[in-house]
């Protein structure tokens, strides 16, 4: 197995400060929303493993595909 360390440089720190009139639930929510609206956990995994360039090209295809059908309001 080849340890390859994790590059910090490419992730910015993520950091969310609770407001004054904020509850907790609040916070969680909105550390969330920066989150799934970042895209952090999408980059996440598909850096977990190698994938090579052709199979990325072809899932960003397919990605494509399936916002094209989304946006026209077909189901396949």
């Amino acid at each position: 197995m080849i340890w390859r360390e994790f590059d910090h440089s490419k992730f910015k720190g993520l950091q969310v400060q609770p407001r004054s009139d904020e509850n907790p639930e609040q916070t969680i929510r909105r550390f969330s929303r920066k989150v799934r609206d970042g895209q952090i956990l999408r980059q996440y995994l598909d850096r977990r493993h190698h994938t090579k360039p052709s199979q990325r090209r072809k899932q960003k295809e397919a990605r494509a595909a399936f916002d094209r059908r989304a946006e026209d309001g077909c189901s396949k």
